[in-house]
């Protein structure tokens, strides 16, 4: 089978990350392509901004019409749009959103590109706009190279100074304001070295992914979002470090995934959550440890492909239908309908 994955911007370099896997796990083939660089500079595949009009017309015509099914996430980038939309049916293609992705412009592409029949969509988190959906799927769409980004062995004593990284996207929405208050009374107490950087768009500090993700890797503890409401990438990433992750979860998320190592930190308990940290190493260790092994099973390409797949082969072939759910598939999930 030959997967396309299409998004005017893609979220979180996750669907390169997506294409990658198929290639690499499975017996399927897969190609991502783009309207423009992601501003973070996420790895790519096929970018339209870049190639020619000819080049566009040969190369990924090609690709279209060899397609067995189309993966959208975000919207189809625009040059494609009048093409994919004559492609698409109700059995090969998935929507792919994440978050508010659904409130931003679901209303467009449900209006615009699928007019008539049904669609499935998989979304992530945002719970309360899957009533907008014809068939949606709960479906945590987040994925991480774990065979590529991996723990340092960590090597500091309880003399050094401990290390609490936060990259912001945005300060307003992931509450730099209250840690950084937080992490100067602790500073006045305890040796610890409070580091914080956005990608070089965001307006945040300036520095690309690749950098962001090396701040990760050496930080002790890392703090994404203590204002919203669940997490995005960005814990993913900093998870797969082996470190504690501290970030606001809503009721809902615990709900579902209850055995998630996420310290649940908010404005009230920041000073509370990271002081505790900062005092029991060995209980710091203990929780990187067990957050590296969540994110292996929960967030790695080798887990989260399979069930892509499953989900892909089950929209294609509705009437083999012992193959979805599986309980491996869906261990937690729920469909809306």
């Amino acid at each position: 089978m030959n997967i396309l994955f299409l998004s005017p911007n893609d979220w979180g370099g996750a669907q390169y990350l997506m294409s990658k896997a198929v290639n690499e796990y499975t017996n399927h083939t897969a190609r991502s392509i783009t309207e423009n660089y992601h501003p973070f500079g996420y790895n790519t595949d096929i970018v339209l901004s870049e190639m020619t009009k000819k080049e566009q017309i040969d190369e990924i015509n090609s690709l279209i019409d060899n397609a067995d099914f189309f993966c959208i996430a975000q919207g189809i980038p625009r040059q494609l749009s009048d093409i994919i939309s004559k492609k698409i049916n109700v059995q090969n293609h998935l929507i792919r959103h994440s978050g508010s992705d659904i409130r931003n412009i679901a209303n467009a592409i449900f209006g615009h590109q699928l007019k008539n029949g049904y669609y499935w969509s998989a979304t992530a988190y945002d719970f309360s706009m899957t009533r907008c959906l014809v068939q949606s799927v709960h479906h945590n769409t987040h994925i991480i190279d774990t065979n590529r980004w991996k723990p340092l062995t960590n090597t500091n004593s309880d003399s050094d100074t401990l290390v609490i990284y936060h990259s912001p996207t945005n300060q307003k929405i992931k509450g730099t304001k209250y840690i950084e208050a937080v992490i100067n009374d602790l500073a006045k107490i305890y040796n610890i070295e409070w580091s914080y950087t956005g990608c070089f768009s965001s307006g945040e500090g300036g520095i690309s992914w690749d950098q962001v993700m090396e701040q990760k890797q050496k930080s002790d503890i890392f703090i994404d979002s203590i204002d919203f409401f669940d997490h995005g990438q960005n814990t993913v990433e900093a998870m797969c470090f082996g470190i504690p992750v501290l970030n606001r979860l809503c009721d809902y998320y615990l709900s579902i995934y209850p055995d998630t190592p996420i310290i649940n930190t908010d404005k009230h308990n920041i000073k509370e959550n990271l002081e505790w940290l900062i005092t029991h190493p060995e209980e710091r260790i203990h929780i990187g440890q067990k957050t590296r092994k969540y994110c292996v099973d929960t967030f790695s390409a080798e887990k989260r492909i399979p069930m892509w797949i499953n989900l892909i082969e089950f929209i294609m072939h509705p009437e083999i239908d012992n193959k979805y759910p599986s309980p491996e598939f869906w261990e937690r999930e729920q469909i809306s309908t």
